[in-house]
């Protein structure tokens, strides 16, 4: 019988660097976007990742989207995958409001 708990503890570690790496890139690209006044960012993560990085932005009060949010998004290798993350205005205005 396969445990569903050592399948995640296996393939989603919690201490996993490569989600610590992906999250700190993700947060450098959201931050240069809401600087630029953007209101939305798509990157490119790991396909195997792709739902525990959405969950933890949403956590974090993003709304993502599991594609790219964009006419023609450029095909990418099987291995990654677009999201779209969107922030609150008050991260892109927050000079203005404060």
């Amino acid at each position: 019988m396969i445990n569903a708990k050592d399948l995640r503890n296996k393939y989603f570690p919690k201490d996993d660097a490569a989600f610590v790496d992906a999250m700190n890139a993700i947060e450098k690209q959201i931050i240069a976007a809401a600087e630029a006044k953007e209101e939305s960012v798509i990157v490119v993560v790991p396909a195997l990742m792709k739902k525990r990085i959405k969950e933890e932005l949403e956590n974090e009060d993003y709304t993502v989207s599991s594609s790219a949010v964009t006419v023609d998004p450029e095909p990418l290798p099987d291995d990654k995958s677009y999201i779209t993350v969107f922030w609150p205005e008050d991260l892109v205005f927050w000079e203005e409001n404060h």
